[in-house]
C-alpha cells in the first residue's frame, strides 16, 4: 500500500498498477497512457491533468478523487466507483464508463463522443453543468 505518494509530472506509460492501493496520492500531470490500474484503490487521489488515455481502470475505487482536465479517452472504466469525484473538463471520448458509480460526481465541462458509454451507470445527483458534451 502506498499512501500520500507524490509523483507529479512523472511517466508511467503502460505501467501495471493493477490491484494496488494508492490512497491519497498526488499523480497530477502524470503520464499513464495505456496503464493498467484495474481493481486498484485510488481513494482521495489527484489525477488532475494526467494522461490516462487508453488506461484500463476497470473496477477501480476512486471515491473523492480529483480528475480535473484528465485525459481518459478510450479508457476502460467499467464498474468504477467514481462517487464524489471532481471531473471538471475530463476528456472521455470513446471511454467505456458502463456500470460505474458516478453518484454526486461533478462532470462540469467534461467531453465525450458518440462512443462514450455510461450504460447502466449510477448517475444520480451527478452534476453535468452546461451539459455533457458528447
Amino acid at each position: 500500500m502506498l499512501e500520500n505518494l507524490r509523483v507529479i509530472q512523472s511517466s508511467f506509460e503502460r505501467g501495471d498498477f493493477s490491484n494496488c492501493h494508492l490512497l491519497n496520492c498526488n499523480l497530477r500531470g502524470a503520464k499513464l497512457k495505456g496503464a493498467k490500474l484495474s481493481f486498484s484503490n485510488l481513494r482521495r487521489s489527484d489525477f488532475s491533468e494526467a494522461d490516462l488515455t487508453g488506461a484500463d481502470m476497470e473496477g477501480i475505487v476512486a471515491v473523492e478523487s480529483l480528475l480535473m482536465g484528465t485525459l481518459m479517452n478510450e479508457a476502460k472504466l467499467t464498474g468504477a466507483d467514481l462517487m464524489l469525484c471532481v471531473m471538471h473538463r475530463a476528456q472521455l471520448a470513446g471511454a467505456d464508463v458502463t456500470k460505474a458509480n458516478l453518484f454526486m460526481a461533478d462532470l462540469s465541462g467534461a467531453k465525450g463522443d458518440k462512443k462514450t458509454s455510461f450504460s447502466g451507470s449510477n448517475v444520480k445527483r451527478a452534476l453535468v453543468a452546461g451539459g455533457f458534451n458528447g
